[in-house]
């Protein structure tokens, strides 16, 4: 979406890494509750919970800086900016942007995974989960719940479906980027369930 916005400049994506780390956000509404679509519906227990406990878990090599983020209007003008962090690499302090979204429309973007929390992880990303931390397990689960939530009753307002004549006169389209040609991956949970998930190409 950034480099959508950015005008399919790749450049709106600025190198950013950090894998396994679980990081606290900073909050740039004033008012969480009045300000933020998506984070609003959070009690204000979780949006505390969310600023001291180091329970937003990044896994990304790339995010957006302020910087790149002032300087694209398109993502500028679309986008407000709701959570930052920032970061010392390679000697130079980065802010970034931890969690932004749409002025005018039902968009949002998380720079972290409060799903992971709930994932064992092999091999090199054995990372610090919340399993380890009841407490913080439940924190992150309630997360990724009202996200959910969120995301589900505003679909619910959408009224525009894909008809069959939509469907085929667009079929290359959705043959090309539908989640039916993208095999699911199985993630092990530390419960020793599994969660399954659907990308796109």
């Amino acid at each position: 979406m950034s480099v959508i916005l950015g005008q399919d400049d790749p450049k709106t994506l600025d190198r950013i890494v950090s894998y396994g780390d679980n990081r606290n956000i900073t909050w740039e509404v004033d008012n969480v509750n009045e300000d933020s679509k998506l984070w609003g519906t959070f009690p204000n227990s979780l949006q505390e919970n969310m600023t001291r406990n180091g329970i937003a878990l990044h896994a990304h090599t790339y995010s957006v800086s302020f910087n790149t983020y002032n300087n694209t209007p398109g993502l500028k003008d679309f986008m407000k900016i709701t959570q930052s962090d920032t970061l010392v690499q390679d000697g130079e302090t980065i802010k970034f942007i931890n969690s932004m979204e749409g002025r005018d429309y039902p968009v949002y973007l998380i720079m972290y995974h409060p799903e992971y929390q709930l994932l064992q992880f092999y091999g090199q990303k054995q990372w610090n989960l919340a399993s380890a931390n009841m407490g913080l397990s439940q924190i992150t689960d309630e997360i990724a719940f009202r996200i959910s939530l969120k995301l589900n009753r505003d679909a619910r307002l959408n009224r525009n479906h894909i008809n069959k004549n939509t469907y085929e006169t667009n079929q290359d389209f959705f043959e090309k980027w539908g989640a039916s040609r993208v095999p699911p991956q199985t993630y092990p949970m530390v419960s020793g369930l599994e969660v399954m998930a659907y990308g796109y190409n």
